[in-house]
């Protein structure tokens, strides 16, 4: 079976890096107020308004590098193959085998909008979580299994280069070829 390779929706991460330098840009302008003294305000909202600006400028450089370093990662996030799924982002190889079934995770991030996430239902998921091996990892695996039904690990197609539809079916049927003993390079 050839791999199939997800990276990184570089669009999204441009739209970030470009709202992240409009906040910059924001916050420099409230500095600029202040200092011209253009405005007939008090001194105190000045004061005010130059910590706001300060910052806005330390949020968007904070935002901005997240941004400027996922559009120089080339990096794939996912990858599929004859082993399993490769999670990039957390170091996590989750093999066909120890994958019973495909499930999907609804959450409601706020009002009228939900976030889906891909589901991999372990077989044995304390036994994937011992497998862990950088603490921090073993940490936040450990958040994610009280968080998210017993399972350690869900899959969000937010900012990568296929949709959720698509990559649910491809890892439906690769998991489907894996238990009937069926791999395929059609895919």
């Amino acid at each position: 079976m050839n791999p199939i390779i997800i990276y990184y929706s570089k669009t999204a991460y441009r739209f970030g890096l470009f709202a992240a330098i409009i906040i910059f840009l924001v916050g420099i302008a409230m500095i600029t107020v202040i200092q011209n003294r253009s405005w007939n305000f008090s001194i105190n909202l000045f004061s005010k308004f130059g910590v706001f600006g300060i910052l806005l400028m330390l949020i968007s450089v904070l935002l901005g590098n997240v941004y400027r370093k996922k559009l120089m990662d080339i990096a794939p996030i996912i990858i599929i193959d004859n082993e399993g799924i490769t999670l990039n982002s957390t170091e996590h190889k989750i093999t066909w085998d120890e994958i019973d079934h495909i499930e999907i995770l609804e959450t409601n991030v706020s009002k009228g909008y939900k976030d889906k996430f891909i589901v991999p239902v372990l077989k044995n998921p304390e036994a994937h979580f011992n497998n862990v091996t950088k603490n921090i990892m073993r940490t936040l695996n450990k958040f994610d299994i009280n968080a998210n039904a017993g399972q350690p690990i869900h899959i969000s197609t937010n900012f990568l280069t296929c949709s959720f539809d698509e990559l649910k079916n491809i890892l439906e049927t690769r998991l489907k070829e894996y238990q009937t003993g069926k791999f395929s390079d059609s895919h």
